[in-house]
């Protein structure tokens, strides 16, 4: 169950290869990091063209590159898009400056992020925009609520199951540092460590 509601959906499983479906990977680490997750959504489901289906539970994760900072909430929302993905970038990197985003240091910490995961089917290389997000697979906290939603999910790249890239991870490591936040928890213990 979604730690918060995208209005007019039920979080479904989705069908897996719905060929207009896009995936949007959306984390924070600094202060209230679930409100402003819901910041996020809010703001989502107001874009044109965009119609939200259906959000995954939260996660809270250990960083990843830089790792001397706060732990992070993580998600995954799905949803139909009649536009240009380009587009959809840039709308996105607009909410993140809205809600505080500075873009001081490579995986460092943030308020928000807004991570164009998967266009559909398509794949796209150009100077703005890789899809599929190019570490989607090395990466835990976007595999976990990703698959929640799609668990048949295939990487449109070559067809492989992204369940298989999950399996392959938690191989690797024997603690992945992902926990699903149950929805009555407050986060307010983890809260106070993300302000620090």
């Amino acid at each position: 169950m979604p730690a918060f509601e995208v209005a007019g959906t039920e979080t479904p499983l989705l069908e897996a290869e719905a060929p207009g479906l896009v995936y949007l990977g959306l984390g924070s680490n600094l202060g209230r990091r679930r409100e402003y997750l819901r910041s996020v959504v809010n703001q989502l489901q107001q874009l044109d063209g965009l119609s939200l289906k259906a959000i995954s539970s939260l996660y809270e994760t250990e960083p990843v590159g830089y790792t001397d900072q706060p732990l992070f909430l993580n998600a995954v929302v799905a949803g139909s898009y009649n536009g240009d993905p380009v587009e959809l970038l840039r709308q996105c990197l607009a909410i993140e400056g809205a809600l505080g985003r500075e873009r001081r240091r490579r995986w460092g910490p943030r308020t928000v992020d807004i991570d164009l995961l998967l266009f559909g089917r398509r794949t796209i290389c150009s100077p703005e925009l890789t899809v599929p997000h190019p570490r989607i697979s090395q990466r835990a906290f976007v595999l976990c609520p990703l698959l929640e939603l799609a668990p048949s999910l295939t990487d449109p790249r070559d067809g492989h199951p992204f369940r298989r890239d999950l399996e392959h991870l938690d191989l690797l490591q024997a603690d992945p540092g992902i926990n699903n936040v149950p929805d009555g928890d407050s986060g307010a213990a983890t809260e106070s460590k993300a302000r620090q």
